[in-house]
């Protein structure tokens, strides 16, 4: 007697686990603690103190390779690379365009470099993202798989309700159990529904960029005949 082996059909849950698993890695897939953009050197008059509390928006930099880039997190370093090595930036700084030069000043002085050098600034900020991702991701991955089963359970339950035959007793107990099945998928697919479509707005939109209440240094640099001066406001 041949035995028939129980094999798992294209519909069968761990499918679907699968393919929730797969979508979830999709949107996890841009997780990264912290994050890295290289932009030219007048790019950072975008990044200063003074121009982050006046606007409620997270700051968008245009990057070296001509990129719009939004920068969604708190800055955690800002490197100047030139010909002569790395400058790293301290906070607070200002900056501004004097003829050929670029210069910046911030608590370690003013220095000054050449704009015809192409001075280029590393800035690594943290990617406020993650959680949101990480939330979506868990989302969507469950309820990804969780809304097919509901459907399919709707079209089982539909599909047995219209095949119950024979006396009277036989077709009230198949339509009910068709209609049990069918409400139960459609439990199913609502749950899965209302986990997708948050799951998906939360990876697919940023944080709110978050109020800055608390007193900033101001700094105010100015160059002059006598030379260059910071004032720094609380």
């Amino acid at each position: 007697m041949n035995k028939s082996s129980a094999q798992s059909g294209p519909c069968s849950s761990p499918v679907f686990l699968q393919f929730g698993l797969f979508i979830s890695a999709v949107v996890l897939g841009g997780c990264a603690s912290t994050l890295q953009v290289q932009v030219p050197a007048t790019e950072l008059s975008k990044l200063t103190d003074r121009a982050l509390d006046q606007s409620d928006e997270w700051p968008s930099v245009r990057a070296v390779d001509g990129r719009e880039t939004q920068i969604v997190g708190n800055i955690e370093s800002i490197q100047l690379m030139t010909p002569e090595g790395v400058v790293p930036v301290s906070r607070p700084f200002a900056t501004r365009v004097n003829g050929p030069f670029f210069e910046i000043m911030d608590p370690i002085g003013v220095r000054g470099f050449p704009l015809a050098a192409n001075p280029t600034a590393n800035v690594q900020y943290a990617n406020a993202n993650v959680g949101r991702n990480v939330t979506g991701g868990i989302l969507i991955g469950v309820g990804t798989p969780l809304a097919i089963l509901g459907i399919l359970g709707m079209a089982s339950g539909v599909a047995i309700a219209d095949r119950s035959s024979g006396d009277a007793l036989g077709t009230v107990v198949g339509g009910a159990a068709g209609g049990f099945i069918a409400f139960a998928g459609f439990l199913g697919f609502a749950g899965g529904a209302a986990m997708i479509i948050p799951g998906i707005y939360m990876a697919a939109t940023n944080p709110q960029k978050p109020a800055r209440s608390e007193a900033k240094f101001k700094p105010d640099f100015r160059i002059g005949p006598r030379g260059a001066s910071l004032s720094v406001a609380f």
